[in-house]
Parts: structure tokens; C-alpha cells; sequence
């Protein structure tokens, strides 16, 4: 039987069998002390590690629970998407992502805007004329286009009727007006 007195990297009570700290865990003192937990964020694949200097850090926007033994529980952070244990890509500007995980990004709906790396869209105020359709990268949105009228806010940008046009910028229906031959 080893004494776990003398033993880093190993935990077990004094006199009794010792067992090896398991990856994800480490031991630097000598004694029957549990093994300690690599902090949240890190991981080590180390089995027996004697120092918090096994356990490594994630990748960039990333994290992983406390204890964690494999690079594969590194897992990408709201805003940013890619696989477990892999490179974590932040959000283009007009995307978001709410959960942890390798989950796409997703575009922020109309009405909605966000910059990139963000984890949630927010609404726009977009003036009388413009729109934020989906996507959107600015919380005043985009030109409302000819044909087309827009009342701002988070409002979606309206169509005009059938045989009917209206300029860029529009802001309400009386913008549009008769297509040539036709009346209404």
C-alpha cells in the first residue's frame, strides 16, 4: 500500500490505498487532501497532474463547467458559434445566438438589429422612411426602397398597392401613387 503522506497528484487517506487524481483534476500538496477541480474555463487530460498548471484554458470565447477533462468540453459562448473543443467564431453584426453550444447563428429578425458578437437582437428605432429588415447591422436600419413606403420604429417596410409606385423614402400609403394607365 502507498502512503498518500508523500504522494502529489494523488488522494486517499494516510496509510490506505492512494488513488490518482483524475483528468480534470490536480493535487500539488502531500497528504490525504482531495484533489482539487481545474477551474471553469479550463480543462486537463492529465491523469495524476500535481500542479494548476495542467489544466488549460479554452479556447477564445469559449468555456467550459469547473473540473472539466477534455478539450471537447470547451464549448463556444452565447455570441459566437463553432464546434466543442473547437475555434468559437464571434456573431457577424445582424446575427445573434442566446444558448452556449456549436449552434449557428441566427439573424435578427425585422424590426431588429445587433453588432457582432451578440447574444440577443434589440430593437430598432429606425426614422420615418427606413426599415430594419432582417439582418440588420444599425439601430436606424436601411432606405426604404422605391415602391415601398416605411413609418419607421421597428415597423417592417409596406408595399405599395398593385399598379402603384412610390419613391425611396417614403413614409406613409398616400406616397403611392398610379402606375401611368392606371387609376384608383
Amino acid at each position: 500500500l502507498r502512503e498518500c503522506t508523500y504522494n502529489s497528484g494523488y488522494s486517499g487517506p494516510n496509510g490506505g490505498s492512494c488513488t490518482s487524481c483524475t483528468a480534470g483534476k490536480y493535487k500539488f500538496s502531500i497528504g490525504s487532501d482531495s484533489c482539487l477541480l481545474c477551474d471553469a474555463g479550463f480543462y486537463s487530460t492529465t491523469v495524476g497532474a500535481i500542479t494548476i498548471y495542467t489544466c488549460i484554458l479554452c479556447p477564445p470565447r469559449s468555456s467550459s463547467p469547473s473540473g472539466s477533462n477534455s478539450l471537447n468540453d470547451c464549448i463556444c459562448n452565447s455570441g459566437s458559434s463553432g464546434p466543442d473543443g473547437g475555434e468559437c467564431t464571434q456573431c457577424v453584426a445582424g446575427k445573434h445566438k442566446t444558448s452556449t453550444g456549436n449552434a449557428p447563428c441566427l439573424l435578427c429578425d425585422v424590426g431588429e438589429y445587433t453588432l457582432a458578437g451578440s447574444d440577443t437582437c434589440l430593437p430598432c428605432s429606425a426614422p420615418l422612411g427606413q426599415f430594419c429588415p432582417p439582418g440588420s447591422t444599425s439601430s436606424t436600419g436601411s432606405e426604404c426602397p422605391a415602391g415601398s413606403y416605411c413609418t419607421g420604429g421597428t415597423a417592417n417596410q409596406e408595399a405599395c398597392p398593385d399598379r402603384s409606385n412610390s419613391l425611396a423614402r417614403s413614409t406613409v400609403l398616400t406616397a403611392c401613387t398610379c402606375n401611368a394607365g392606371s387609376s384608383g
